[in-house]
């Protein structure tokens, strides 16, 4: 009991006294204490030696050095404990708000797909029920928009939009160059932020189509749907069809 108070007394005037060492010569807990040997030895533990009354407080550098160590590592744990409950914090709020965009995405583009079957679109008419049905429905055939880091304006966020590898052309086409041009042209709000396609990378978080998935939506399909959505969106734009969308 009495050791334990002794030793109690000895940490309290070690971390709690002014030692006068600057900041950049501190340990941090974001370190590990190992990368940190040279900077306890040579800085910290003779620094607090010649500020510690040793007639008062007899004690060795070596348990200085182990009273350091459990305190960095205590302190250490803490700090990784809360930096790792701040990312899941940040992961899961990123994850709720691309679920909303991607919602949001399904709603519209379902929006202008009935709107496009009252008016008896010729494209449309082709599909039939069920097979834009899960369109409508699922947003899992919509592809997702992720909020990454934009390195080009550091301290920003960007919207990437990455497409998903069972998907097929036909599918993309009707929704990116059809469906969604269409939406843009009906329209009268402008998107709050900028959307970056990445043509390159595909979302792999998402490898599998959702149960009985539409033919026409599969990856690979050749049927005719395929080049009536081609030529539709080729006679609503001019512009060249990209290559992956």
């Amino acid at each position: 009991m009495i050791l334990n108070i002794y030793i109690s007394m000895i940490c309290y005037k070690i971390f709690e006294m002014p030692l006068g060492i600057p900041t950049e010569e501190q340990l941090k807990l974001n370190e590990t204490f190992d990368s940190q040997r040279n900077l306890v030895n040579n800085t910290i533990v003779l620094t607090i030696m010649k500020t510690l009354d040793l007639d008062m407080y007899p004690i060795s550098e070596a348990i200085v050095y182990d009273m350091i160590h459990n305190r960095h590592k205590h302190q250490r744990e803490e700090f990784l404990k809360k930096q790792k409950e701040t990312s899941f914090q940040d992961e899961q709020a990123r994850r709720k708000h691309m679920n909303s965009r991607r919602n949001d995405k399904r709603i519209n583009r379902a929006n202008v797909i009935n709107h496009l079957k009252e008016i008896d679109d010729p494209l449309v008419k082709m599909f039939k029920i069920k097979e834009l049905l899960p369109i409508k429905n699922n947003s899992l055939y919509h592809s997702p928009e992720i909020s990454e880091t934009d390195d080009e304006n550091p301290g920003q966020r960007k919207i990437v939009t990455r497409d998903l590898k069972w998907r097929s052309s036909t599918l993309r086409y009707f929704l990116r160059d059809y469906i969604d041009r269409i939406f843009s042209e009906l329209s009268k709000v402008p998107k709050k932020r900028t959307r970056i396609h990445d043509s390159v990378n595909f979302y792999d978080k998402e490898r599998t189509k959702p149960f009985q998935a539409p033919n026409w939506t599969i990856s690979g399909y050749t049927g005719s749907l395929k080049m009536a959505v081609q030529k539709a969106c080729i006679e609503r734009s001019s512009n060249t069809l990209p290559a992956r969308v």
